[in-house]
């Protein structure tokens, strides 16, 4: 676990809110001039954690993808033998 973490610790959690904050309070100020803008904060916040997981998965060289792939592939066999049990 300590491994997986190590290459978030270069940005701390107050930066990250931080950020998500000013997205908020840029896009709330932006809604102000032009109707409907307000709604931009969820492209934003989503745009703002592709960022962040590219950042953390370039930082630790591959792993997160790696881990992420494991994990999907785990998923997929789970559901293979939930699919066969259900068909006995």
């Amino acid at each position: 676990m300590a491994a997986a973490a190590a290459p978030v610790t270069g940005i701390s959690l107050l930066t990250h809110i931080k950020w998500v904050v000013g997205l908020w309070i840029a896009t709330q100020a932006l809604a102000g001039l032009v109707p409907g803008a307000g709604f931009l904060f969820l492209p934003a916040l989503l745009a703002y954690a592709a960022w962040v997981i590219f950042k953390v998965n370039r930082n630790s060289s591959g792993a997160l993808v790696r881990r992420l792939r494991e994990l999907a592939r785990q998923a997929a066999e789970e559901a293979k033998k939930n699919q066969h049990f259900r068909q006995k």
